[in-house]
């Protein structure tokens, strides 16, 4: 049984606006609490 949770973006430490700039988590994978998922770059704006 799969479980999906929703991610949220944000934080003091964290551009407003940002671009992915690696993904680090394969489509599918099993993902742990604490694990990177993205790498993200300050964008436009």
């Amino acid at each position: 049984m799969k479980t999906f949770t929703r991610i949220h973006y944000g934080g003091g430490d964290l551009p407003a606006n940002a671009r992915v700039t690696v993904i680090y988590a394969e489509d599918e994978a099993d993902v742990a609490a604490g694990d990177p998922l993205l790498a993200v770059e300050r964008g436009d704006g």
